[in-house]
Formats: C-alpha cells, sequence, structure tokens
C-alpha cells in the first residue's frame, strides 16, 4: 500500500488528521449547507441524513427564521414517486394478481402516522420503504391491525378460537402451526395525490414542564410556553394497495373483508383514537380466486341498506337510516337535498316523527362514519 493511499497518507488521511485537530470538525454540516434538499426522491435518506443543524444548538439561529427541522420536514415533504417506484408498484401489483392473491384498494381518510417511534434525527419518526423511500405498511402491522378486529368478533362470538388459532397461527407447549394468511406489506399508490404523499404535521406539548417532572416539581398553568413539535405524516388521500395470500379461497375472503373492517373502523399506526389512519372504501378486491365482489360487496359508491328504517327531526331537518350493521345520519343541506327528493307522500309522512319510512338506502363509510348518500323509498313504505 502506497503512503497516497495509506491510512496517514493523502487526502484521505489529511482530512482524517484534520478532523481530529479540529480544524474540519464541521467539514460535513458545512457540505449540507450547500445540498439542493428539494430535489431528492428518497424521503427516508433525506429525513436520515440531511438535517443540516439543531436550532438549539446553534445560538446565533435568528428568531422567526425557517428552523433546520422544519426545512427538512419541508424537503421531505417535496419528495416525489419516481419512475422506478412507479415501475416496481406496478411489478408488485402484477406478481400478486399472477399469484392469485386477494388485492384491495383503500383511501385515507385522514393522515396516517406510521412508526412515530422510529429512529430518526428528529424527536419523531416515520416509516417508508428501505429502497425507495415512499410510506409502506408492513404486513406485520397489518396483522396486528386484523387481529384486533379479529378478537372484537371473537368477543361477540363471531368467531371462534379454533378459527382464531387458524387464521394468525399459533404456538403452545405441545403444537404450532402456521397462519392460513400471509399478510403483506401494503404499498402506496404512486397515482394518489399527484406522486406526493408526504405531510407535514404538529403536535403541541402545552405543558412541557409537568410532562417532564411527571408533576413533581411543576402543574401545569396557563402561564406555560406550548411547544410545537412538526413531525411527517401521509397526507390524506393518499392511496394504497394491500395484498393477502392464502392457499384457502374461503380464509383469503375472510382475511380481506376483515381488513377493510379493521382499516375503516379501527384504522392503522398512530393517534387512531384522534382521527389518524383511517382509511374509506374505494374498490372492490381484486383476483385472488375469491368470490366476485369482495371484500364487503360494495365499492366506492357505498352500500345499500335494504328495507332502512327511515326518520327525520322535523326541528334540525337530520335525517337517520337505521339497519341491522348500524345507523346512517345525513345533515344539513345534504339531509334537506335528500328529503326534497322524495315523493310527496314520504315528505308528508316524515313530517311527523313517529311515523318512519321504509326505503333503500345507499350509504358510505368513513371510519365510524356512515352518512346517507341515496334514498328510494321502497313499495309499500
Amino acid at each position: 500500500m502506497s503512503a497516497a493511499s495509506g491510512p496517514r497518507g493523502g487526502r484521505a488521511g489529511r482530512g482524517r488528521e484534520e478532523a481530529e485537530g479540529g480544524t474540519t470538525s464541521t467539514a460535513c454540516r458545512t457540505a449540507l449547507l450547500s445540498l439542493p434538499l428539494f430535489q431528492g426522491e428518497h424521503a427516508g435518506l433525506t429525513l436520515a441524513r440531511c438535517l443540516r443543524a439543531h436550532k438549539e444548538m446553534d445560538p446565533t439561529w435568528a428568531t422567526g427564521r425557517q428552523t433546520p427541522e422544519v426545512q427538512l420536514l419541508e424537503a421531505v415533504r417535496g419528495c416525489q414517486a419516481g419512475p422506478a417506484y412507479q415501475q416496481a408498484f406496478a411489478r408488485w401489483e402484477k406478481t400478486a394478481r399472477e399469484r392469485g392473491f386477494g388485492l384491495i384498494r383503500a383511501t385515507l381518510a385522514g393522515p396516517l402516522a406510521l412508526g412515530l417511534g422510529n429512529e430518526s434525527p428528529l424527536e419523531v419518526g416515520i416509516t417508508t420503504h428501505f429502497t425507495y423511500g415512499m410510506p409502506v405498511i408492513p404486513g406485520p402491522a397489518l396483522k396486528g391491525l386484523c387481529r384486533r378486529g379479529a378478537m372484537e368478533l371473537e368477543r361477540q362470538g363471531k368467531l371462534t378460537k379454533e378459527q382464531f388459532k387458524h387464521l394468525f397461527g399459533w404456538t403452545d407447549k405441545d403444537s404450532a402451526a402456521e397462519a392460513l394468511v400471509t399478510f403483506f406489506d401494503g404499498w402506496y399508490d404512486p397515482e394518489s395525490v399527484q406522486g406526493k404523499p408526504y405531510h407535514r404535521d404538529v403536535v403541541t406539548v402545552h405543558h412541557p414542564g409537568y410532562y417532564s417532572s411527571r408533576g413533581k416539581n411543576a402543574w401545569p398553568t396557563d402561564f406555560d410556553d406550548p411547544i410545537p413539535v412538526p413531525f411527517l405524516v401521509v397526507k390524506p388521500g393518499a392511496r394504497f394497495l394491500f395484498a393477502i395470500g392464502s392457499r384457502y379461497a374461503e380464509w383469503r375472503q375472510f382475511a380481506m373483508e376483515l381488513l377493510q373492517w379493521s382499516l375503516e373502523n379501527l384504522g392503522a399506526g398512530a393517534k387512531t383514537s384522534a382521527g389518524y389512519g383511517r382509511f374509506r372504501r374505494e374498490a372492490a378486491a381484486a383476483g385472488g380466486g375469491g368470490p366476485a365482489g369482495a371484500p364487503g360487496g360494495a365499492a366506492a359508491a357505498g352500500e345499500v341498506w335494504t328495507g332502512a328504517v327511515v326518520k327525520r327531526n322535523p326541528g334540525s331537518g337530520q335525517l337517520t337510516a337505521a339497519h341491522g350493521t348500524g345507523t346512517a345520519i345525513a345533515t344539513g343541506t345534504a339531509a334537506a337535498t335528500l328529503f326534497s327528493g322524495l315523493a310527496e307522500s314520504a315528505r308528508a309522512q316524515l313530517k311527523d316523527r313517529k311515523k318512519p319510512i321504509t326505503a333503500d338506502v345507499e350509504v358510505e363509510r368513513v371510519g365510524n362514519q356512515i352518512t346517507i348518500k341515496r334514498i328510494k323509498v321502497a313499495e309499500g313504505g
């Protein structure tokens, strides 16, 4: 090995010696200052490697100036699905169809916060595809989500313990078996939200002293200074493709319906109690040899409740439709439009709170909310 290329020779050696001497300790940061962050495509790499500084560590940072953390999040927010990811997505969808997997497309009704505890130079992380940097919902996360839904079915007596074990697999003292269903990663569809799925959100800590001391040294008061913490989410309207595999068509179909219900009613990721991670139904599942029209039998237009009981509140004008699967509502202008579109006899009957009508009602589910979209009065209703 020559002196020029050795550990202490040449440009690399001089750079190391200078760094050890402290003369170029900020060389990496200096290089990042001139890096055009807004031209990247890999959000995960940008987030992990391109933070230029920390505001709290730089006393010269001007008040009112955009912080390095916000600059980084804005750079990631501009990341767009490139040709490589588009080709990979198309290749995965084609492969899934050829192998007979059940496919589901669902669209986010609210933001998706996934992987908040992941390692990140910021306080909050996010889960991205390792190769392409686009959002991805890992298969194990989807399996866990469906497990929550299945536990609810088991509690209601609609799923036996034996069926639960076969669906998710089991390991005990005397035996073990793999699950009859495989949950694959959920891929972001690059044709949705113009190929830019990321959005900057914020969570505000209103009483930092109280939370940091667990109430021992400080109490929450109106004089505390709230601290906004920006973080990344996947924006509402982003569409995902989910795939489920199984050798048994009946189990595959059941798992698809379970996943669809869980995405709509439970939500994926974190902060689901605040409305994050909820999906709305967009399209029926495809392929996989399962029954036609799966899952759930309803596409984006909604589902139809046959023989629903429709009532109207004379004071507010709100319409409600009750069915064995739930209760749907319509309020405000939507309710007034639906009411005016009914036959005169139906309107006259609904003006009395105690006289409901029977109708076929088309509804749309978004999370736990069910909205009336159309009312068709049944004969004799």
